[in-house]
Protein backbone atom coordinates (compact mmCIF):
# COMPACT_ATOMS: atom_id res chain seq x y z
CA UNK A 1 0.00 0.00 0.00
CA UNK A 2 2.75 2.24 -0.41
CA UNK A 3 2.19 4.12 -3.63
CA UNK A 4 -1.14 4.62 -2.93
CA UNK A 5 0.29 7.01 0.46
CA UNK A 6 2.34 8.18 -1.89
CA UNK A 7 0.36 9.26 -4.43
CA UNK A 8 -2.34 10.76 -1.67
CA UNK A 9 0.48 12.26 0.04
CA UNK A 10 1.67 14.64 -3.43
CA UNK A 11 -1.97 14.92 -4.24
CA UNK A 12 -3.41 16.06 -1.40
CA UNK A 13 -0.48 18.97 -0.60
CA UNK A 14 -0.95 19.83 -4.56
CA UNK A 15 -4.39 20.17 -4.20
CA UNK A 16 -4.06 22.79 -1.47
CA UNK A 17 -1.68 24.94 -3.11
CA UNK A 18 -3.05 24.76 -6.34
CA UNK A 19 -6.60 25.99 -4.82
CA UNK A 20 -4.28 28.98 -3.13
CA UNK A 21 -2.97 29.61 -6.38
CA UNK A 22 -6.29 29.69 -8.59
CA UNK A 23 -8.18 31.74 -5.76
CA UNK A 24 -4.76 34.22 -4.47
CA UNK A 25 -6.28 37.30 -7.04
CA UNK A 26 -9.85 36.49 -5.73
CA UNK A 27 -9.21 36.59 -1.69
CA UNK A 28 -7.17 39.44 -1.78
CA UNK A 29 -9.84 41.86 -4.34
CA UNK A 30 -13.01 40.13 -2.74
CA UNK A 31 -11.80 39.82 0.72
CA UNK A 32 -9.23 41.97 1.92
CA UNK A 33 -10.10 45.13 -0.35
CA UNK A 34 -13.47 45.22 1.70
CA UNK A 35 -11.40 45.24 5.29
CA UNK A 36 -8.93 47.25 4.18
CA UNK A 37 -9.69 49.59 1.06
CA UNK A 38 -7.07 52.08 1.36
CA UNK A 39 -4.69 48.90 1.77
CA UNK A 40 -5.37 46.33 -0.92
CA UNK A 41 -5.62 48.07 -4.22
CA UNK A 42 -5.38 46.53 -7.43
CA UNK A 43 -2.32 47.74 -7.86
CA UNK A 44 -1.82 45.61 -5.18
CA UNK A 45 -3.52 42.67 -5.40
CA UNK A 46 -1.19 42.16 -8.81
CA UNK A 47 1.59 42.37 -6.75
CA UNK A 48 0.76 39.89 -4.63
CA UNK A 49 -0.06 37.28 -7.57
CA UNK A 50 3.07 38.38 -8.72
CA UNK A 51 5.35 37.61 -5.80
CA UNK A 52 3.12 34.22 -5.31
CA UNK A 53 4.32 32.95 -8.52
CA UNK A 54 8.05 33.79 -7.10
CA UNK A 55 7.40 31.95 -4.08
CA UNK A 56 6.42 28.82 -5.82
CA UNK A 57 10.13 29.17 -7.84
CA UNK A 58 11.58 29.84 -4.56
CA UNK A 59 9.98 26.85 -2.78
CA UNK A 60 11.07 24.67 -5.66
CA UNK A 61 14.41 25.50 -5.39
CA UNK A 62 14.99 25.87 -1.15
CA UNK A 63 13.02 22.88 -0.39
CA UNK A 64 15.16 20.73 -2.88
CA UNK A 65 18.42 22.04 -0.85
CA UNK A 66 16.95 21.81 2.63
CA UNK A 67 15.50 18.18 2.18
CA UNK A 68 19.37 16.66 1.48
CA UNK A 69 19.78 18.29 5.15
CA UNK A 70 16.57 17.32 7.25
CA UNK A 71 15.42 14.51 5.17
CA UNK A 72 12.63 13.89 2.48
CA UNK A 73 9.98 12.45 5.16
CA UNK A 74 11.02 15.44 7.61
CA UNK A 75 10.33 17.80 4.82
CA UNK A 76 6.63 16.68 3.66
CA UNK A 77 6.19 16.49 7.19
CA UNK A 78 6.84 20.09 7.22
CA UNK A 79 4.33 20.87 4.46
CA UNK A 80 1.92 19.83 6.76
CA UNK A 81 1.98 22.99 8.14
CA UNK A 82 0.32 24.68 5.73
CA UNK A 83 -2.84 23.34 7.13
CA UNK A 84 -3.43 25.00 10.14
CA UNK A 85 -2.37 28.04 7.69
CA UNK A 86 -5.09 27.35 5.41
CA UNK A 87 -7.64 26.33 8.05
CA UNK A 88 -6.75 29.66 10.03
CA UNK A 89 -7.37 32.06 7.46
CA UNK A 90 -11.34 32.25 7.98
CA UNK A 91 -10.81 33.41 11.55
CA UNK A 92 -8.17 35.52 10.25
CA UNK A 93 -10.32 37.27 7.43
CA UNK A 94 -13.38 37.41 10.39
CA UNK A 95 -10.90 39.59 12.79
CA UNK A 96 -9.88 41.75 9.97
CA UNK A 97 -13.31 42.93 9.07
CA UNK A 98 -13.98 43.49 12.77
CA UNK A 99 -10.59 44.64 13.92
CA UNK A 100 -8.82 46.83 10.37
CA UNK A 101 -5.22 46.65 10.58
CA UNK A 102 -2.51 45.52 8.55
CA UNK A 103 -1.29 43.27 10.66
CA UNK A 104 -4.01 40.16 9.94
CA UNK A 105 -3.45 40.78 6.17
CA UNK A 106 0.36 40.49 6.69
CA UNK A 107 -0.23 37.03 8.42
CA UNK A 108 -2.14 36.13 5.55
CA UNK A 109 0.29 37.15 2.88
CA UNK A 110 3.13 34.66 5.01
CA UNK A 111 0.87 32.01 5.44
CA UNK A 112 0.24 31.96 1.51
CA UNK A 113 3.88 32.69 0.98
CA UNK A 114 4.65 29.86 2.95
CA UNK A 115 1.98 27.41 1.47
CA UNK A 116 2.75 28.23 -2.15
CA UNK A 117 6.48 27.58 -1.52
CA UNK A 118 5.32 23.92 0.11
CA UNK A 119 3.19 23.41 -3.30
CA UNK A 120 6.73 24.12 -5.11
CA UNK A 121 8.79 22.02 -2.90
CA UNK A 122 6.69 18.84 -3.55
CA UNK A 123 7.76 18.09 -7.10
CA UNK A 124 11.36 19.42 -6.80
CA UNK A 125 11.66 16.85 -3.68
CA UNK A 126 9.24 13.98 -5.24
CA UNK A 127 12.21 12.05 -7.04
CA UNK A 128 14.61 12.31 -4.62
CA UNK A 129 11.80 10.66 -2.00
CA UNK A 130 10.77 7.66 -4.13
CA UNK A 131 14.98 6.85 -4.51
CA UNK A 132 14.46 6.88 -0.55
CA UNK A 133 11.07 4.79 -0.76
CA UNK A 134 12.02 2.01 -3.34
CA UNK A 135 15.26 2.31 -4.38
CA UNK A 136 16.86 4.26 -7.68
CA UNK A 137 16.21 1.65 -10.11
CA UNK A 138 12.75 1.92 -10.15
CA UNK A 139 12.34 5.72 -9.16
CA UNK A 140 11.59 6.65 -12.68
CA UNK A 141 8.68 4.75 -13.07
CA UNK A 142 7.41 5.22 -9.87
CA UNK A 143 7.93 9.26 -10.22
CA UNK A 144 6.11 8.94 -13.36
CA UNK A 145 3.24 7.23 -11.96
CA UNK A 146 3.53 9.97 -9.14
CA UNK A 147 3.15 12.70 -11.40
CA UNK A 148 -0.69 11.81 -12.09
CA UNK A 149 -1.29 13.11 -8.13
CA UNK A 150 -0.15 16.48 -10.22
CA UNK A 151 -2.56 15.87 -12.69
CA UNK A 152 -5.44 15.24 -10.97
CA UNK A 153 -4.88 18.29 -8.28
CA UNK A 154 -4.53 20.62 -11.73
CA UNK A 155 -8.08 19.73 -12.18
CA UNK A 156 -9.48 19.26 -8.49
CA UNK A 157 -7.81 22.22 -7.45
CA UNK A 158 -9.97 24.74 -9.70
CA UNK A 159 -12.71 22.71 -10.28
CA UNK A 160 -12.83 22.26 -6.57
CA UNK A 161 -12.56 26.06 -6.04
CA UNK A 162 -15.41 26.62 -8.77
CA UNK A 163 -18.14 24.85 -7.04
CA UNK A 164 -17.27 25.58 -3.28
CA UNK A 165 -17.32 28.75 -3.87
CA UNK A 166 -20.66 28.77 -5.81
CA UNK A 167 -22.42 27.20 -3.41
CA UNK A 168 -21.10 29.44 -0.79
CA UNK A 169 -22.56 32.34 -3.01
CA UNK A 170 -25.76 30.54 -3.45
CA UNK A 171 -26.35 29.88 0.17
CA UNK A 172 -25.75 33.37 0.95
CA UNK A 173 -27.72 34.85 -1.81
CA UNK A 174 -30.34 32.55 -0.22
CA UNK A 175 -29.34 34.01 3.50
CA UNK A 176 -29.66 37.45 2.31
CA UNK A 177 -33.06 36.82 0.37
CA UNK A 178 -34.79 36.18 3.60
CA UNK A 179 -34.06 39.16 5.26
CA UNK A 180 -35.29 41.81 1.83
CA UNK A 181 -38.58 42.84 2.31
CA UNK A 182 -40.39 41.75 -0.57
CA UNK A 183 -41.66 45.00 -2.16
CA UNK A 184 -38.09 46.05 -1.56
CA UNK A 185 -37.26 43.25 -3.95
CA UNK A 186 -39.84 43.50 -6.54
CA UNK A 187 -39.30 47.36 -6.96
CA UNK A 188 -35.68 46.58 -7.16
CA UNK A 189 -35.73 43.76 -9.40
CA UNK A 190 -39.24 43.76 -11.32
CA UNK A 191 -40.31 40.60 -10.11
CA UNK A 192 -41.46 38.64 -6.97
CA UNK A 193 -39.50 36.44 -4.99
CA UNK A 194 -41.32 33.33 -6.16
CA UNK A 195 -38.98 33.81 -9.31
CA UNK A 196 -35.58 34.25 -7.48
CA UNK A 197 -34.68 31.31 -8.78
CA UNK A 198 -34.41 32.22 -12.47
CA UNK A 199 -32.94 36.15 -11.39
CA UNK A 200 -29.96 34.10 -9.62
CA UNK A 201 -29.64 31.81 -12.42
CA UNK A 202 -29.22 34.72 -14.83
CA UNK A 203 -26.97 36.25 -12.49
CA UNK A 204 -29.54 39.37 -11.60
CA UNK A 205 -29.65 38.84 -8.16
CA UNK A 206 -26.09 39.23 -6.83
CA UNK A 207 -24.61 39.58 -3.49
CA UNK A 208 -23.58 42.97 -4.01
CA UNK A 209 -27.79 44.32 -5.26
CA UNK A 210 -28.75 42.69 -2.36
CA UNK A 211 -26.74 44.39 -0.11
CA UNK A 212 -28.52 47.77 -1.52
CA UNK A 213 -31.73 46.69 0.17
CA UNK A 214 -31.53 44.64 2.72
CA UNK A 215 -31.48 46.58 6.38
CA UNK A 216 -28.27 48.06 7.36
CA UNK A 217 -27.44 45.60 10.32
CA UNK A 218 -26.54 42.97 8.03
CA UNK A 219 -23.60 41.98 7.79
CA UNK A 220 -21.82 41.53 3.91
CA UNK A 221 -20.95 37.89 3.17
CA UNK A 222 -18.42 38.43 1.03
CA UNK A 223 -15.26 37.77 2.67
CA UNK A 224 -16.76 34.37 3.89
CA UNK A 225 -17.22 32.95 0.21
CA UNK A 226 -13.58 31.27 0.39
CA UNK A 227 -14.49 29.48 3.71
CA UNK A 228 -15.24 26.18 2.93
CA UNK A 229 -12.65 26.51 0.13
CA UNK A 230 -10.04 27.12 2.98
CA UNK A 231 -11.18 24.62 5.19
CA UNK A 232 -11.41 21.63 2.48
CA UNK A 233 -7.64 22.18 1.50
CA UNK A 234 -6.67 22.30 4.92
CA UNK A 235 -8.16 18.90 5.36
CA UNK A 236 -6.61 17.59 2.00
CA UNK A 237 -3.24 18.54 3.65
CA UNK A 238 -3.67 16.72 6.95
CA UNK A 239 -4.52 13.96 5.13
CA UNK A 240 -1.32 14.21 3.22
CA UNK A 241 0.47 14.39 6.17
CA UNK A 242 -1.53 11.29 8.17
CA UNK A 243 -0.59 9.34 4.38
CA UNK A 244 3.13 10.92 4.82
CA UNK A 245 3.92 9.65 8.38
CA UNK A 246 2.43 5.91 7.44
CA UNK A 247 5.13 5.75 4.33
CA UNK A 248 7.83 3.58 4.75
CA UNK A 249 9.98 1.46 2.64
CA UNK A 250 9.63 -1.77 1.41
CA UNK A 251 10.11 -4.77 3.20
CA UNK A 252 12.24 -6.63 0.39
CA UNK A 253 12.88 -9.55 2.87
CA UNK A 254 9.17 -10.42 3.48
CA UNK A 255 8.14 -9.37 -0.46
CA UNK A 256 10.70 -12.11 -1.22
CA UNK A 257 9.20 -14.80 1.21
CA UNK A 258 6.05 -14.32 -0.24
CA UNK A 259 7.22 -15.01 -3.78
Amino acid sequence: PQFPLLWFTTFGNAVGGMALISASKLVMTDVWSAALPTVVTASFATAYVTSIGMANSFGRFSWAVLSDKIGRKTTYTIFGLGMPVLAGTPYLISYAMENPSTLPLAVFVGGSFFAICNYGGIFSVLPAYIADLFGQKHSTSIHGKALTAWSASAVAGPLGLTWLRSRAEHHAIDDLITKVDPAAFESTFGAALAQKDLLIQSKTVTISRLMEIVPSDVPDPTPHLYDTTFFAAAGLIGLAAVCNRLLKPPNVQKLLKNL
